[in-house]
């Protein structure tokens, strides 16, 4: 809520600098709130012309029962009760317990732990991953996945995590493995000048465009040609793994467009399924895979 009192001044708190204003900051109010785990008093920031009207909790509102699901989403992430104690106070002023959303998240246990242990299919087009854990946590995540049935995974699209991808041989040996093209642009990015970015971009779509692998090796030569004495590492990024960027070339294009990238958006791409995975020896906090079921194609 201070951000959004930054935003209706125009200015943040001690920055006013040169900006001409007669509103300014005017201390803060307390207000309760209701949820149904019990209630809560927020600090809400006030201006001096009363113009201020927040939008994360608006003015009149009191039952704040939708926070619990902005609590179970962050855990479902992979954030810890005390993560979500510090992102509901500097989201919304609440100073929600660290114990309080244990206990909301405790609601949910018993239907993760069910998902959890549901068969699955016995073959799967893709499995994306975007987390980053040890290669022991890799390997008993798909075991986990295999003793669940899963026999069969045709690729997996991930950000080159340690130790992942000596996981995936030695559990699914057949598996291809893709390594998520957004990252891999981003990591070469990190080295180009601002000036140059938006051009290197555009040719670099040459690349990943490309019909097969024979036409993308060229278009990446094309590129060392024009760019690398200048940016020697942001191509040698890509010739270094291109075992495992090259593999979604020799796939249609609707298959590539699930398996470049571990951004998985569930609106655009409905035919992935969520799996929650035990993160800790607690069994309590939960990750998140993605499992694109082969019966779609």
């Amino acid at each position: 809520m201070e951000a959004e009192l930054d935003a209706t001044l125009g200015y943040e708190k001690n920055h006013k600098g040169d900006l001409q204003t007669d509103n300014k900051r005017n201390g803060h109010s307390t207000k309760n709130l209701k949820s149904q785990y019990g209630e809560f008093q927020i600090d809400v920031p006030r201006d001096r012309n009363g113009e201020f009207e927040p939008k994360l909790i608006p003015k009149y509102q009191r039952d704040i029962s939708g926070i619990e699901e902005k609590v179970i989403s962050l855990y479902a992430r992979g954030m810890s009760t005390r993560d979500i104690h510090d992102q509901l106070q500097d989201l919304y002023g609440i100073e929600l317990s660290a114990e309080m959303v244990s206990k909301i998240t405790d609601k949910i246990l018993p239907q993760v732990k069910e998902w959890q242990s549901h068969p699955l299919n016995p073959v799967y087009l893709s499995i994306t991953v975007g987390a980053n854990e040890t290669s022991k946590f890799w390997l008993g995540m798909l075991n986990d996945l295999k003793n669940r049935g899963v026999k069969d995974v045709l690729f997996f699209c991930v950000d080159g995590l340690p130790g992942f991808k000596e996981a995936i041989q030695a559990v699914y040996p057949q598996a291809e493995i893709q390594r998520c093209v957004i990252h891999m642009l981003r990591n070469s990015f990190e080295y180009v000048n601002y000036n140059d970015l938006k051009k290197f971009s555009s040719d670099f779509k040459a690349v990943y465009n490309a019909p097969n692998e024979t036409a993308a090796l060229s278009e990446l030569e094309n590129i060392k040609e024009k760019w690398g004495k200048k940016y020697p590492y942001a191509i040698s990024n890509w010739e270094n793994n291109w075992e495992d960027v090259s593999s979604f070339f020799q796939f249609s294009n609707d298959i590539r467009r699930i398996m470049y990238t571990t951004y998985t958006d569930k609106k655009t791409m409905p035919i992935f399924h969520e799996i929650p995975v035990n993160k800790g020896l607690s069994g309590k906090n939960i990750g998140i895979v993605f499992l694109c079921d082969v019966s779609f194609f």
